[in-house]
């Protein structure tokens, strides 16, 4: 029998120009040197948005308000369900984890291809689903990293 897909979830935090926060994930996780959003599990009793809440706040040291989901995908391996959640910065700046985050950029729909390595299956996301949460306002001017 094959197992369903787990849940986790992908943090989407946008500035005013439109442009996305993507980690290069750290030496010793999974995938590590992929470019991706801010992702992780959901874990038992918790629901999408407060695993995105505490995801970036272990991640990126950073407090957020879940805004909605805009978008699913599975992961490259077909384990996990990422739900992506858009989010609104309520602190700066950035504190990243260097034990899961090795770097920060942020990007554009037309920057994300240049990024090296990435997960190919989050090109429909940069083609379809940015540019139209790029139009809506967010209330995030977050400017850090």
């Amino acid at each position: 029998m094959v197992e369903a897909p787990r849940p986790a979830v992908a943090i989407v935090l946008l500035r005013d120009d439109g442009r996305m926060l993507m980690i290069r994930r750290a030496e010793g996780i999974p995938k590590a040197g992929f470019w991706s959003p801010p992702t992780g599990r959901v874990e038992p009793g918790e629901s999408a948005a407060e695993a995105a809440r505490r995801e970036a706040r272990e991640e990126l040291g950073l407090a957020v308000t879940p805004l909605r989901q805009v978008w699913t995908s599975l992961t490259d391996d077909a384990r996990y369900r990422l739900d992506w959640w858009w989010v609104r910065a309520e602190s700066a700046p950035l504190r990243p984890d260097r034990r899961e985050v090795a770097e920060l950029r942020w990007v554009s729909s037309e920057e994300f291809p240049a990024l090296q390595p990435r997960f190919v299956q989050h090109q429909a996301f940069f083609d379809g689903v940015l540019p139209m949460l790029r139009s809506e306002p967010s209330g995030d001017d977050s400017e850090g990293a």
